[in-house]
C-alpha cells in the first residue's frame, strides 16, 4: 500500500452526487426536518438541512431515487459534522455516518 499525499482522497468509499430531496426524522422524537441529500457513499451522506443538528444526534433519513423505479434508501444515521452553509446561512451542511439500513 502506497503513502497518500496531502491532496489525495482518503475515504474508504467513493462518494456519488445525489441531489435528492429527503425527509429526516430525529430518533426518539417526532421532529421532522426537510432537506437534500447532496452525496452518498457506502459509509455516510452529506445533507443540506433547514436546521442545525448537534454532533452525535441520531436521525432517520429517507433518500428516494429521482431515476425511475430505483429503490428508496432508509437509514439510521449519526451526525458527525454540522456547519452553516456559506451561500445560504439558513441552511446547514450535515455529514452523517450510516449506522443501519432500515427496511
Amino acid at each position: 500500500m502506497g503513502v497518500k499525499g496531502s491532496g489525495e482522497e482518503r475515504r474508504d468509499f467513493i462518494r456519488v452526487k445525489v441531489d435528492s430531496p429527503l425527509p429526516a426524522q430525529l430518533f426518539g422524537e417526532q421532529v421532522q426536518t426537510q432537506g437534500m441529500c447532496l452525496n452518498l457513499s457506502g459509509g455516510g451522506m452529506l445533507l443540506s438541512l433547514d436546521q442545525a443538528l448537534p454532533l452525535g444526534q441520531e436521525i432517520e433519513v429517507t433518500v428516494a431515487s429521482k431515476e425511475g423505479p430505483s429503490p428508496t434508501l432508509r437509514a439510521r444515521t449519526r451526525v458527525v459534522r454540522s456547519e452553516p452553509e456559506e451561500e445560504q446561512p439558513n441552511r446547514h451542511r450535515i455529514g452523517v455516518k450510516i449506522l443501519e439500513i432500515l427496511d
